[in-house]
């Protein structure tokens, strides 16, 4: 299952409200993010981690887009992202997303994600 717009987006709100929590807690998933590795990432990532905590949704793995070996921002955000959320994170060129995928698929993940534009995502999963 995949989200719209990121977990903070609604997916009905008119007369009645309806947003992408509601369903991946009615659903009993987790979450995978993925974000930009580049400037933002460590606000983008803390603040979506920390919103699906409080809302009881498990975030299993992140996954970083447009990431550059060796340039020194993108290895720090990833450390420092893994480090403020406790979950490994992936990276193309660094630790392959295959790490990341091999997690979920032992959380019994539902669906992988494709490439995403920037900011961050939560993934339903």
């Amino acid at each position: 299952m995949e989200g719209s717009g990121g977990i903070l987006c609604p997916l009905r709100f008119d007369r009645e409200e309806l947003w992408l929590t509601d369903v991946i807690r009615a659903c009993g998933l987790g979450c995978l993010l993925v974000a930009d590795a580049g400037l933002g990432a460590i606000n983008a990532v803390g603040l979506t981690a920390s919103y699906l905590d409080r809302q009881g949704i498990p975030l299993k793995g992140i996954i970083f887009n447009r990431f550059q070996p060796g340039n020194r921002m993108h290895e720090d955000n990833v450390k420092l992202c893994e480090h403020l959320t406790g979950v490994r994170a992936a990276a193309p060129g660094r630790r392959r997303v295959k790490a990341v995928l091999s997690i979920l698929k032992n959380n019994k993940a539902r669906r992988y994600p494709s490439e995403h534009p920037g900011g961050a995502a939560a993934l339903p999963v």
